[in-house]
């Protein structure tokens, strides 16, 4: 809420979609391979999947030199 550039809130956006394809990715396996157990792999995948992205979202914006943006 107080942050202005909106790098939280995208970090969250982006933990959130991780997680929503993951569960999608599992129940397509689970169908394809009659399997519930898969649903669990991919809710994992989406939740590893949405910290990392997450993570890395606000490296990318930095500069390279260490010099801080204009």
């Amino acid at each position: 809420m107080g942050d202005d550039d909106g790098t939280a809130m995208d970090g969250n956006n982006r933990f959130a979609l991780g997680i929503a394809f993951g569960l999608m990715l599992g129940t397509a396996l689970s169908l394809i391979l009659d399997n519930w157990a898969l649903l669990g792999v991919g809710f994992a995948l989406g939740i590893t999947y949405g910290i990392v992205s997450g993570s890395l979202g606000g490296q990318a914006d930095e500069p390279e030199d260490g010099s801080p943006r204009t």
